[in-house]
């Protein structure tokens, strides 16, 4: 059974407030109600969800952004998918964990498959009416390899990034990942 609701995590608050963004603004941006935030479990849908994400991006106009998001997650920010990611024995584990949590927190799912040699997390859609904005998907690709380094403590690279949409300014994206994003059907992270 999949969830149709989403709670927001409190990380939004933070998230917004890091930003230099006014929650009432990119909320009412976002045809949502001004004090949604401030709700003991304020919830969204997937369309409500994708809105949300995208009246922060065009709020904060910058290209980057994306990167800059995923690379901000840090060890001091407790959270407990983040927790339980990095006191896991491996990245493959770390990942499977992480994956059991994103489909709680919102319309996204990671599908991790592994064999001998690589591991591959796809980045998925749980709305198909829905599609995955471009902003989002550079998102969750850099939160993918910042997750790894962040857990192994070193610069693991990536041997492939696949995205289904041009990512923004993609040499800051190619630098980050030390390899440039190919376009492809699916959105993917694979691993040696």
């Amino acid at each position: 059974m999949q969830a149709t609701k989403f709670i927001l995590d409190p990380g939004w608050r933070v998230l917004l407030s890091d930003l230099g963004i006014n929650s009432k603004e990119v909320l009412k941006r976002a045809g949502l109600p001004g004090d949604l935030l401030v709700h003991k479990e304020p919830a969204l849908d997937a369309r409500d969800y994708f809105r949300l994400w995208n009246a922060v991006v065009e709020t904060v106009n910058d290209p980057t952004l994306p990167l800059k998001l995923g690379q901000s997650i840090s060890v001091e920010a407790f959270h407990p998918a983040f927790f339980a990611g990095l006191c896991s024995p491996n990245f493959n584990i770390a990942m499977e964990r992480i994956s059991k949590f994103k489909r709680l927190v919102g319309p996204l799912v990671y599908n991790i498959s592994r064999n001998v040699d690589l591991t591959t997390i796809e980045v998925d859609c749980l709305n198909i009416e829905n599609p995955l904005p471009e902003s989002l998907i550079a998102f969750e690709l850099v939160f993918i390899v910042h997750f790894g380094r962040l857990g192994t403590r070193r610069e693991i690279k990536p041997i492939a990034v696949i995205s289904s949409k041009d990512l923004p300014n993609p040499d800051a994206f190619s630098d980050y990942f030390s390899i440039s994003a190919t376009k492809g059907e699916s959105n993917r992270v694979t691993f040696s």
